[in-house]
């Protein structure tokens, strides 16, 4: 891991969003972000490096962010706006693109955990959601009427668009799963969902996530859970900005750390024990693809 020197001095850093687990930061004066870690509990900066660079990226390659790892210089930390929310022992700090939003893209559309940002004449747009479990649960009853993510959506009472239906491998599926949510801008999705159908990275991902093949019911006699159920559960969390300009259409994904399975075990199993028991599963009254 070769580690560079901070670019810029900490007064000219902004709080730009704050996670559980890490901040991130921008500059007026670089089109760069720079995450912090915030939670002392979660992977510190050099094992997320080592994560991305052993796992992530030889998987889905071209298609993770770029990002480079910096040294914070003694004081830095503690000079910046907001560092009550930082770990202050942390010496290292990751330097990443920013795939946010073109200058451009000053509209906004957002519903069901979907964000579009579009120029006025919709020759470019960048859209930004997280793609969720896009396999079944291993532990899901046979008679589902609902995937992962749409089942527990209806419990939470928060709609998002199925990710069998967005991410499926049938062009009219996915163009008409975004018209659902999106009504009257088909033309402009059809390079979208194109993508969303045809992209090794969802592929890929798919691929990943079924390294759970037991769900983590499945688990609860192994003292620790191996690491491809590790990487499913990473995988099933990632965050995916897509830039559409014309036909050109380019994706990445963030948010790909190492899950700490010694915090989240107890609840994955807690949810997924709900989902099955309070027949979430089965409930009727979702758009989920396995309803129809």
């Amino acid at each position: 891991m070769s580690c560079l020197p901070t670019p810029l001095p900490p007064y000219k850093w902004t709080l730009l969003t704050a996670g559980n687990a890490n901040v991130v930061y921008k500059s007026d004066e670089t089109d760069l972000l720079l995450r912090l870690r915030r939670n002392r509990n979660a992977p510190s900066t050099a094992e997320v490096d080592e994560y991305l660079t052993g796992t992530i990226k030889p998987a889905v390659g071209p298609f993770l962010f770029n990002y480079m790892v910096v040294n914070l210089p003694l004081g830095f930390l503690e000079s910046l706006p907001e560092a009550e929310n930082l770990d202050l022992g942390e010496p290292l700090g990751l330097l990443m693109e920013n795939l946010g939003p073109k200058p451009s893209e000053t509209n906004v559309l957002k519903s069901h955990a979907v964000k579009i940002n579009y120029s006025d004449d919709w020759k470019s747009y960048t859209i930004e959601l997280k793609p969720k479990w896009l396999l079944q649960s291993p532990t899901a009853p046979k008679d589902s009427v609902a995937c992962r993510t749409c089942a527990l959506q209806h419990k939470r009472e928060k709609p998002r668009i199925c990710p069998l239906k967005l991410f499926n491998e049938d062009e009219k599926t996915v163009l008409q799963a975004l018209e659902d949510v999106f009504p009257g801008h088909e033309k402009q999705f059809e390079p979208l969902a194109k993508f969303f159908s045809n992209s090794e990275l969802f592929a890929e991902i798919r691929h990943m996530q079924h390294g759970d093949e037991l769900g983590i019911l499945g688990y609860a006699n192994y003292v620790q859970l191996p690491p491809q159920f590790v990487t499913a559960m990473t995988m099933r969390d990632v965050s995916l900005f897509v830039h559409v300009e014309g036909d050109s259409v380019s994706g990445k994904i963030v948010d790909c750390d190492l899950k700490s399975p010694t915090e989240k075990r107890d609840y994955w199993a807690s949810l997924e024990t709900d989902l099955i028991e309070n027949g979430w599963y089965e409930k009727p009254g979702t758009n989920c693809l396995l309803s129809h």
